[in-house]
């Protein structure tokens, strides 16, 4: 897995980010499907980290929808900037 992505610009650390999530993701306001999206995508339950294009056959959803949902998790527990809610909150 790759150690950092970048999202509108913003560089996020995936192992510092699952690491948060492990802490502070199961006592903000996430949805399951935010919940479920992100832990797949990132391998929490079972250590397989998929593409999200992988991720989005899963569930039946397109890829860009996977990216949406997860960096949305990645803003409620504070990996991503406030200004990135901003950009990003109609389609969130």
């Amino acid at each position: 897995m790759k150690n950092s992505l970048t999202i509108s610009g913003v560089k996020v650390d995936i192992p510092l980010a699952i690491k948060k999530y492990k802490t502070v993701g199961k006592s903000t306001m996430l949805t399951e499907r935010q919940r479920t999206v992100f832990e797949s995508r990132f391998g929490i339950k079972d250590g397989i980290v998929k593409r999200d294009t992988d991720t989005a056959q899963i569930f039946g959803i397109s890829a860009v929808r996977v990216r949406q949902l997860y960096a949305c998790v990645l803003y409620k527990i504070g990996v991503l900037p406030d200004h990135y809610w901003s950009l990003t909150q109609s389609s969130l």
